[in-house]
């Protein structure tokens, strides 16, 4: 089912990031959640579909998180919104180009990945691409978002506490530490900022915002240092 909007505040344009404001950038493979979490975070309201993929250019937003979720921060950010990668041969060299001046633009760089997945070579070929082989690994602040985790063995979500189920918490450290395992070698994450969240049940966002706002200080104290 599509998820049509009104894009008043959409600016989809050839890359030029500003170098005033603070840039998250949010990359990954085609289906992982990338735009939900924009809308969930901005209210942006960028078109999404379960699907086919809606993201094609490079998305940009400049504003502030939903007073909701930003926990009292005043932070105005630069986001921009990626194609997904492993769409198709086509479309990944398409996209290219403006995926990889993204990532070496950035300043937080926030990759989502699917918690019910075991699957990582499509995004360690990316990285690897992204990187020159990891020869050009951007100086930005790393973030992976383990999204969807409400899809997790054995998918029987805690609705009336939203949470994970116990089955579904004893099983989340594991999933992490895949991920840190599959992840490290390519990027420099940390493996207490691979955030478990799930978008479509409003869970663990508090979480991610609180980390990359911290990104937002770091990144702000090192541009007055300069």
């Amino acid at each position: 089912m599509s998820e049509l909007s009104n894009e008043p505040k959409t600016i989809k344009t050839p890359i030029n990031i500003e170098v005033d404001t603070v840039t998250i950038a949010k990359f990954g493979q085609t289906g992982t959640g990338k735009t939900s979490l924009s809308n969930a975070l901005f209210g942006v309201n960028w078109r999404t579909d379960y699907a086919v993929p809606c993201t094609q250019t490079v998305s940009k937003y400049k504003g502030k998180m939903l007073p909701k979720i930003s926990q009292g921060k005043d932070f105005t950010w630069q986001l921009c919104d990626t194609p997904g990668v492993g769409e198709s041969e086509c479309a990944d060299k398409q996209h290219f180009e403006d995926i990889y001046q993204t990532f070496h633009q950035a300043d937080v760089i926030m990759w989502v990945v699917q918690a019910d997945t075991r699957a990582f070579a499509e995004d360690q070929k990316a990285i690897l691409k992204l990187t020159d082989n990891k020869q050009k690994i951007p100086e930005a602040h790393y973030v992976i978002v383990l999204n969807q985790i409400d899809r997790v063995h054995p998918e029987n979500w805690d609705s009336e506490k939203n949470q994970p189920s116990p089955e579904q918490l004893a099983l989340i450290p594991e999933k992490i530490n895949i991920v840190y395992q599959r992840f490290s070698p390519y990027l420099p994450i940390q493996i207490e900022h691979i955030i478990p969240c799930s978008v479509v049940n409003n869970y663990g966002l508090d979480n991610l915002v609180n980390t990359i706002n911290k990104f937002n200080y770091l990144v702000n104290r090192n541009n007055n240092l300069n």
